[in-house]
């Protein structure tokens, strides 16, 4: 992919060096919307744009406070970028009254704008939920720095469908061994460890329990914790045979 774009005007030129140090290709040049950008690579081969717009916590606090974010900076990057993100520099936390408190080097100060926290989480989950932005809280220009490393590469690694790990299937951890068939005959519905092992027992193979009747299944016999017997039962067995594709 291409280089990582750094506006050269104050506020982001400081993350030129920095970024180079780290082995990314890294280009200053005048952006006329966000302060850092680049390409990603989108789906079937396609080339996406993507940008970032850096605020300091007290910057975010003024240009919300003056419309700009939100009025000017917003609708440009919308037409400039496939995806973009906000991303909020500073160390902060909600005091008592709710009002939002920076760290400076002297300890801690109520931000400037009086500006509550309420309102300010408000004002950025409607920039998130309603214009398209991904917002992302960093403490330092460390902390920045890696995010903005982190998103290139990501973006560079591999096309946007590829990316997968939102798709992964949770396999609890058994303490128990347990068969390919009985993991499959766990999938039909109301069916655990225990009624998996008494079917895989009295049907055999999976394609006998799929084929099974609901006469069948609901006379399937499990035992219990206290050692006594107990059947299936018809409505749990019209599921399975429902969800089997048979005839109930």
């Amino acid at each position: 992919m291409g280089a990582i774009l750094i506006d050269s005007r104050v506020g982001s030129h400081d993350l030129v060096k920095p970024l180079q140090a780290t082995g990314l290709p890294v280009e200053e040049v005048v952006l006329p919307f966000a302060d850092v950008a680049f390409q990603g690579k989108g789906p079937n081969g396609t080339i996406l744009d993507i940008g970032i717009e850096l605020k300091r916590l007290g910057d975010l606090v003024v240009s919300l406070r003056s419309g700009r974010l939100a009025g000017h900076q917003l609708p440009g990057l919308r037409e400039a970028f496939d995806y973009y993100w906000l991303v909020v520099e500073g160390y902060w936390h909600v005091n008592l009254k709710g009002q939002l408190v920076e760290k400076h080097r002297r300890g801690w100060h109520p931000l400037l704008g009086n500006m509550s926290a309420s309102e300010m989480e408000k004002q950025v989950l409607t920039l998130e939920l309603c214009g398209g932005f991904h917002v992302r809280f960093t403490n330092t220009r460390t902390d920045t720095l890696h995010f903005i490393g982190s998103l290139y590469r990501w973006w560079s690694d591999k096309s946007l469908e590829k990316h997968q790990s939102h798709l992964a299937v949770h396999r609890p951890v058994s303490f128990v061994s347990v068969t390919k068939q009985q993991e499959a005959l766990m999938s039909l519905p109301d069916v655990g460890r225990k009624v998996a092992l008494a079917a895989e027992r009295h049907f055999g193979s999976l394609r006998c329990a799929c084929n099974a009747s609901v006469n069948e299944w609901a006379s399937l016999e499990t035992t219990t914790d206290k050692g006594t017997t107990k059947r299936l039962g018809l409505r749990t067995a019209e599921r399975i045979v429902k969800f089997c594709g048979g005839n109930v």
